[in-house]
């Protein structure tokens, strides 16, 4: 049995500092996600995988990808993007 499920309306912000075309600039991003689940046998209520999961997964991707902005690690303005998230003017995740 198998269950594709698909998660969207995820706007972020990236920044792609070894690039040397625009994306070396912060550049919006509508992501979405598409996972599939597959099991051997079905749950009691028939679901392949129960909602809480998937408002759990949901959740999950919203708290990384939804309205943050996105900063690689070895960024070399790294520093600048932690300030800037110190005084809430950014809400960013390290990737």
């Amino acid at each position: 049995f198998h269950l594709r499920k698909r998660f969207g309306a995820l706007h972020c912000c990236r920044r792609s500092w070894t690039d040397n075309g625009k994306r070396l600039f912060l550049h919006g991003y509508a992501l979405s996600f598409e996972i599939e689940f597959a099991c051997d046998e079905r749950q009691s209520d028939d679901q392949v995988i129960s909602t809480e999961c998937l408002d759990d997964i949901r959740t999950a991707l919203a708290a990384q990808f939804g309205h943050t902005t996105l900063i690689s690690a070895n960024d070399p303005q790294r520093d600048l993007f932690e300030l800037l998230a110190e005084r809430d003017l950014v809400d960013m995740r390290i990737v």
